[in-house]
């Protein structure tokens, strides 16, 4: 359950929606609906933008407890594999270019 307020925190939810969530009991299974249920319950005045988001949170905590997530993922560098993964690696097409742009800027200060 610690994932998902490092999840909510991450991206950047308000504190008290924080609060008022961490008082809903954890380390019970809920389905979608469920969660969706007792969340609008405990802070009624959440948007549905906000309970998307959390809901994702919550399912990226329980993800992340299982013990087979993956640990290393290649992939582009797309910001919605930062919380997927423990550790994101880029595969050599993706990485290439961080290397061809250094190559243009080395080529202009030797050129001058």
């Amino acid at each position: 359950m610690r994932k998902l307020w490092v999840c909510c925190a991450s991206l950047a939810y308000r504190s008290a929606f924080i609060e008022q969530a961490r008082q809903l009991p954890f380390h019970q299974d809920w389905s979608q609906q469920e969660v969706e249920r007792r969340l609008t319950e405990q802070i009624p005045d959440l948007v549905p933008g906000v309970l998307r988001r959390i809901v994702e949170a919550a399912a990226l905590a329980a993800y992340h407890a299982e013990s087979g997530h993956v640990r290393l993922l290649v992939c582009d560098d797309a910001k919605q594999f930062k919380l997927v993964a423990d550790e994101l690696a880029l595969c050599w097409v993706h990485d290439g270019r961080h290397y061809q742009s250094m190559a243009r800027a080395c080529r202009s200060i030797v050129n001058g």
